[in-house]
C-alpha cells in the first residue's frame, strides 16, 4: 500500500516539508488499516481530509 501511494504522488509534487509531513500522514493512515486500527471508512475519511488540504496549499 505505502508503494502505491509512493507512486501516486512522487517527490516532485510537494516541497521536501510538505511531502514529508503528507508522506508520514499517509503512511500512518496506512499502517493503521493495515493492522485493523481504523475501519475503511476513517481510512476513506482521512484520506479525503489529507486531500483537502492539499488542495488549500496549492
Amino acid at each position: 500500500a505505502v508503494w502505491g501511494v509512493s507512486r501516486l504522488f512522487p517527490r516532485g509534487s510537494l516541497s521536501s516539508g510538505e511531502h514529508e509531513r503528507d508522506s508520514t500522514a499517509r503512511e500512518v493512515r496506512a499502517r493503521r488499516y493495515a493492522r485493523g486500527e481504523i475501519t475503511r471508512q476513517e481510512y476513506e475519511l482521512m484520506k479525503r481530509d489529507i486531500g483537502q488540504k492539499e488542495d488549500l496549499r496549492e
